[in-house]
Formats: C-alpha cells, sequence, structure tokens
C-alpha cells in the first residue's frame, strides 16, 4: 500500500521547534517500520516545504535555501521507503 506525506508532515518532523515535532516524527517512524506501507511524496510537496521552511515570515530564523534543499534531497535518500513518485503514475 502507498501512503503519500505531504509537505506538513515534513516540516513538523524536521523543525524541532514545532509544538507538533514530537508527535508527527513518531507517527512517521512508525510509519516507515510498516513493511507492507511505502511512503511517498510528490515533487510538488518537496517544493512546498522547502518553501516553507525557507519563509522568514514562519520562521525565525529560517532554514537557508541550500539547507533546506539538502534537507529535502535528505529525505530522498536516507529513508529506503520515502521515494519520489510521478504524482500520475498509477
Amino acid at each position: 500500500m502507498r501512503r503519500g506525506i505531504d509537505a506538513n508532515v515534513l516540516v513538523y518532523t524536521h523543525l524541532g521547534s514545532v509544538p507538533e515535532h514530537r508527535q508527527v516524527r513518531s507517527f512517521l517512524e512508525n510509519q516507515l517500520r510498516d513493511a507492507a506501507l511505502t511512503l511517498v511524496v510528490t515533487p510538488q510537496v518537496l517544493q512546498e516545504f522547502v518553501h516553507i521552511v525557507t519563509d522568514v515570515r514562519r520562521f525565525d530564523p529560517p532554514l537557508e535555501m541550500a539547507d533546506a534543499i539538502g534537507v529535502a534531497d535528505l529525505y530522498l535518500r536516507v529513508f529506503e521507503d520515502l521515494r519520489l513518485i510521478d504524482p500520475l503514475a498509477s
């Protein structure tokens, strides 16, 4: 089974300063342990993640663009079950 990950999950997982961090990170870790589940993310979600975490109006200080892109790339590489897919693929 595939389960999509939205940008807010990535934001909450990455930023320890947000109140939802622990709960969402724990949820995501549990999802990654489920061998029957494949977590997927679209390019748009990763772009939204980068946009959010670099926004000075949302975070003080925000992530630098290079750092945010590095984190997005890390989400693609670190979690074997987190794959970039074509959102139109069946």
